[in-house]
């Protein structure tokens, strides 16, 4: 990225802690540098005039390309027409806000909850006239290919994937996952259960080998699919591919180490098949796996190679993994990250090299990540954990959510500067009051004779809100600008001292968590 950690925030370090008004102008000019250097850049509402956020770009044009909407899956992070075109397409068809942008209220949501594996799928919201609208069609083709279940990648939302419900709804019986009230077909009940990643790894968490042949055989590529979803949402180097037979032709950009075949079919000559081959990916994403998991050399070739014997170990390993990260406070998530930086601090730099490589790992398998790194540290104590894929992206989604926070702060300040400086205020109406102020700010309402009760009291409490919002952001600000300063003063400055201030300031969440629900609208708090 062309980034150096030890300069940035010229601006605000050269003027002195006394200077409050210039320094607050000067974060914001440092915080703009920022984002034009690629270091974060947080998701606009609306278009930009171009996007350095490369990462995202290329998982927008992943997704939108994996769904079947027209637009090339190249990995190339350009907003061009081709791109803005399978945009539109995907909000008209989600019945979104048409508008060519994958903005953070809305769009990017939207394409989380259909394409990530993590998100929960609220179905009634992808229904239309009781029935799944278009997106939620290509979604369900693209969830069955992806599991093994269905043969043809989504091109349009017409398929028919009446065989890949019936056949998931077989080896949900086979497997004895529990009793359905309706017969497998595209209705919410099946939808729910097909998008439901966590429960079927805790249904596979409990689940036996089959023990006939036809039900071996019905039943093992979706085991082997669902593995390599949960290997890559974990980190791993594996692809969830379901029915993609081809071999990487070059080496991904993702994964740089996928040159290994990567492939499982649904096959009638299974039993040639029943120990997993040491030459595909999965094999060798699986031996890392049961490594970090702390396993023998005996044990961690017995459970790789015969992982259809074994599935259920692997899946209570996956699901120890989740209940560790449920199980994770806050404070405990903010000493992982702080320690990890405090004893990486040269390997800064390091994170946001992957990050240019992760593409959408980064935005998916965060919860799977956190079980991955608690795992490690209990399971593996005199392990050295080292700056990866995984510590990358959790702490450059930890430090993005911050930056976020303080660059919308920053915006808010400049809002309300501007709200409370200018002689009339912006809530005035004429049909209700104008609200006035003179130079030593001794502000005066000026009621409408003629206005109602209802309108006086709005108006009232509209300045009532915007002033504690000033005051709201100042103190949030002191907040950041002393940490800040602290960092640089004790730790370290330039860059490398904003990611330790932001890591930082996410402690001062708990504290003000009763009065952030109030400002939902100025700023988005990620966890």
């Amino acid at each position: 990225m062309g980034i150096d950690f030890r300069e940035g925030l010229e601006n605000f370090s050269r003027l002195p802690p006394d200077s409050v008004i210039e320094r607050l102008g000067a974060l914001k000019t440092d915080f703009g540098r920022a984002e034009e250097r690629g270091l974060f850049v947080p998701l606009p509402d609306s278009e930009p005039d171009r996007s350095r956020d490369i990462s995202r770009i290329r998982t927008i044009r992943n997704r939108l390309a994996s769904l079947g909407y027209p637009v090339e899956d190249s990995g190339r992070p350009v907003l061009d027409e081709e791109l803005r075109g399978a945009i539109r397409s995907f909000q008209q068809e989600a019945g979104l806000t048409v508008d060519g942008w994958v903005g953070g209220e809305e769009t990017w949501p939207a394409l989380q909850e259909l394409v990530s594996f993590e998100t929960p799928i609220n179905v009634s919201r992808w229904l239309d006239g009781g029935r799944p609208n278009a997106a939620l069609r290509r979604a369900v083709t693209l969830r069955l290919f992806v599991l093994g279940l269905f043969e043809k990648k989504p091109v349009s939302p017409e398929h028919d994937v009446t065989e890949g419900i019936k056949e998931f709804g077989r080896i949900w019986d086979i497997l004895e996952f529990g009793e359905a009230t309706t017969s497998p077909r595209l209705n919410t009940e099946w939808i729910v259960r097909l998008f439901d990643q966590d429960g079927l790894v805790a249904r596979l968490a409990g689940a036996s080998a089959p023990t006939t042949s036809s039900n071996f055989i019905s039943v093992h590529g979706f085991l082997l699919n669902v593995a390599k979803i949960e290997l890559w949402l974990s980190g791993y180097s594996v692809r969830p591919a379901g029915y993609d037979m081809e071999p990487p032709k070059e080496p991904q950009p993702v994964d740089g180490d996928l040159d290994k075949i990567d492939i499982w079919m649904k096959s009638s000559s299974v039993t040639r098949f029943f120990r997993i081959k040491r030459n595909l990916s999965f094999f060798s994403a699986l031996t890392k796996f049961w490594q970090d998991q702390g396993e023998d050399v005996k044990t961690v070739d017995h459970l790789s190679l015969d992982f259809l014997d074994t599935f259920p170990r692997f899946f209570q390993a996956v699901q120890s993994g989740l209940n560790a990260d449920a199980g994770m406070t806050k404070a405990e998530r903010q000493e992982l990250i702080e320690a990890t930086i405090k004893r990486y601090p040269d390997q800064i730099p390091t994170i946001w090299s992957y990050v240019r490589t992760l593409g959408n790992r980064i935005w998916d398998g965060m919860r799977r990540a956190w079980g991955w790194l608690t795992s490690l540290i209990k399971k593996t104590a005199e392990k050295v954990v080292t700056i990866g894929r995984n510590l990358s992206r959790l702490i450059y989604n930890y430090a993005l959510g911050a930056y976020t926070v303080v660059s919308n702060i920053l915006k808010g300040f400049g809002r309300s500067v501007r709200f409370l400086t200018e002689p009339y205020l912006g809530i005035s109406d004429s049909n209700t009051g104008i609200v006035s102020h003179d130079r030593d700010f001794d502000f005066k309402l000026t009621l409408n004779v003629l206005a109602d009760q209802t309108s006086i009291s709005a108006l009232c409490r509209n300045l009532r809100r915007q002033t504690r919002l000033f005051l709201f952001i100042c103190k949030m600000l002191s907040v950041f600008i002393s940490i800040l300063a602290t960092v640089i003063s004790n730790v370290s400055s330039g860059y490398l001292g904003l990611i330790f201030a932001l890591v930082r300031f996410r402690r001062e969440w708990d504290r003000i968590q009763s009065l952030i629900s109030e400002y939902e609208a100025v700023f988005e708090i990620r966890d």
